[in-house]
């Protein structure tokens, strides 16, 4: 992506930092429509976006932040 990093609401960061931190299963709403199911396993910063790693099947995802509508918790 070479848009510039959009930073996202605290209280959104902080909902992804404790759903990595409990490992607890999520549905991750993207801007464009679509959805990912899965467990995150990392959220950082690197060269000025933050990111997160989202186990999604046998595959790890990687997403920028700013790309993320909103996180639902999965059942």
């Amino acid at each position: 992506m070479s848009e510039p990093y959009q930073p996202i609401a605290c209280a959104f960061h902080e909902q992804l930092e404790l759903a990595a931190l409990k490992r607890q299963p999520v549905i991750l709403h993207l801007q464009d429509g679509r959805s990912l199911a899965g467990v995150i396993e990392d959220v950082w910063t690197a060269q000025g976006a933050e990111y997160l790693r989202l186990k999604a099947g046998n595959e790890p995802v990687t997403l920028r932040l700013d790309l993320l509508a909103r996180l639902e918790e999965a059942l």
